[in-house]
């Protein structure tokens, strides 16, 4: 009998994982089409087209978990691939209708913008002979967009097509992360509540939508900040050779793509330091993975730093001034101005104004550093919900036991609060508007997917009727309401 259970075990274990495979090709598989229909046939994906396209996908998702709960056949697992199979949809629909240089940054410069520089590779095989402007970032994102831009080339001379095919590989690599940061889910077993909730928001989060149709290199960086956060999680699980050698890689390709990606580094830091305290009798063992960590990511993630080091003297901590548009006090730091808020919900951007920190990194996570007459009333509703989902996000961490902390969520409470500790040092360091942009603190929706699916779970466990339909409706009007604000851009470009 109990052999009988454990073969049934590992079927469902077989079907589960063969569709997580699946998943994978679904981007490949929308990115052959919509690009053969850019080829064959320019102009017919309209925004209409496409708005219609995908809330025909989204309708079809709804009736299919509908029918699956009705004969009570829905599953965890069948659910949360539904759902991302609909974000994927969202990221593709939204890349298609967003030029190479709307609503992204630094792509069109005077001089060595991020397309100069993947031109540069495209062209001369090399990488840049400078590192002014862009040129200064590490260079993996601009090479695999270099030869995507290569190889669109190769079917158009059309530069508009050819940028629309590396604009839809940063869209199956958005995809991709959507798909490793549930796969972290699964490696962390978490109950079916805390994973639909997770990768509802993740997938559904407007910035993760924005990185799908961006050429400049935070999308490539996130995918692989997510990769190197699993195999983190997974070496938590399985101290294997294998585990912490592929953390170690993804986590060099994160940093070799932007710097920032070096955030990881303490959370990483911090499960070696404690796997090592709670396994004191294998200190030689662990040692000898926390050397081949060393070897493999010290070397390539210092290697372009180096580089540029030797030829330009660029110190390793460089970013370029923009001067000053602010003076940064403990003030604008953290005192958030509630009226201007809710009177304007979007950002200016720039080098001038915004000195509000809480303000400006809120509203850039929604809406970018751009302004959409018409939307505001809309925006404004976001911004409520998205402040609603953050008061249960902290009253969760609050309400944390010792005991949960020495869990997983340690690593998350380190990924959550470094990046907003580094971006108010970075803020301080170059006080300008953009400097606070949320885009660079990105990899914090990791943790925030995982801490609001931790605390619907905990309130579900509750008697508390009220708040339960309320944190719940807060977090799914959210994800629908930012649906809809994205399709709506399809009109500002």
């Amino acid at each position: 009998m109990e052999n009988r259970v454990n073969i049934f075990r590992n079927c469902i274990e077989g079907i589960k994982t063969k569709s997580i495979k699946v998943a994978f090709f679904i981007p490949l598989a929308i990115t052959a089409l919509t690009a053969g229909l850019y080829f064959l046939k320019p102009g017919y994906l309209n925004v209409e087209r496409l708005q219609l396209s995908f809330a025909a996908v989204a309708a079809v998702a709804a009736a299919y978990l509908t029918y699956m709960l009705l004969m009570r056949k829905l599953d965890t697992h069948t659910a949360a691939v539904t759902v991302m199979a609909v974000g994927i949809a969202l990221r593709f629909c939204y890349t298609l209708y967003t030029g190479a240089g709307t609503r992204t940054y630094d792509v069109y410069r005077h001089e060595w913008g991020h397309l100069d520089y993947i031109k540069y590779i495209a062209e001369h095989h090399w990488l840049p002979p400078v590192n002014s402007c862009q040129a200064y970032h590490p260079p993996v994102h601009h090479i695999i967009s270099a030869v995507v831009l290569n190889t669109g080339k190769l079917f158009t001379l059309d530069e508009f097509f050819a940028l629309k095919l590396v604009q839809l590989v940063m869209a199956v690599l958005n995809s991709l992360t959507l798909i490793f940061f549930y796969k972290t889910l699964r490696e962390l077993k978490v109950s079916g509540t805390t994973a639909i909730t997770a990768v509802s928001v993740f997938a559904f989060h407007p910035t993760n939508i924005y990185f799908a149709s961006r050429i400049n290199n935070d999308n490539t960086m996130l995918f692989f900040y997510a990769v190197a956060f699993y195999y983190l999680i997974k070496w938590l699980n399985k101290n294997t050779f294998k585990n912490i050698v592929m953390l170690a890689l993804f986590l060099s390709l994160a940093i070799l793509t932007k710097k920032s990606a070096v955030m990881l580094a303490f959370p990483a830091a911090a499960a070696f330091l404690a796997t090592l305290a709670r396994n004191r009798g294998r200190f030689k063992a662990y040692l000898k993975q926390f050397m081949a960590f060393g070897l493999v990511s010290i070397p390539l993630s210092v290697s372009h730093q180096l580089r540029n080091f030797i030829l330009f003297g660029q110190s390793f901590g460089y970013v370029p001034s923009f001067g000053v548009g602010f003076i940064p006090s403990t003030y604008n730091l953290l005192y958030l101005p509630v009226d201007r808020l809710l009177k304007d919900p979007f950002n200016n951007g720039g080098i001038e104004g915004g000195e509000f920190f809480l303000e400006f990194l809120l509203k850039s996570s929604l809406f970018g550093e751009w302004r959409y007459p018409g939307l505001e009333d809309l925006a404004t509703i976001l911004i409520l919900l998205s402040v609603a989902n953050v008061v249960i996000l902290l009253t969760y961490i609050f309400m944390l036991k010792k005991e949960d902390i020495g869990g997983y969520e340690f690593i998350f409470l380190i990924n959550l609060a470094v990046p907003f500790i580094l971006a108010a040092k970075f803020r301080t360091d170059f006080p300008v508007a953009c400097s606070q942009d949320f885009r660079y603190i990105a990899p914090v929706l990791i943790s925030a997917g995982y801490f609001l699916g931790k605390a619907v779970e905990k309130v579900m466990a509750s008697s508390l009727v009220v708040i339960k339909c309320a944190v719940t409706l807060s977090i799914a009007a959210f994800c629908i309401l930012s649906t809809v604000f994205v399709l709506s851009l399809g009109h500002f470009n």
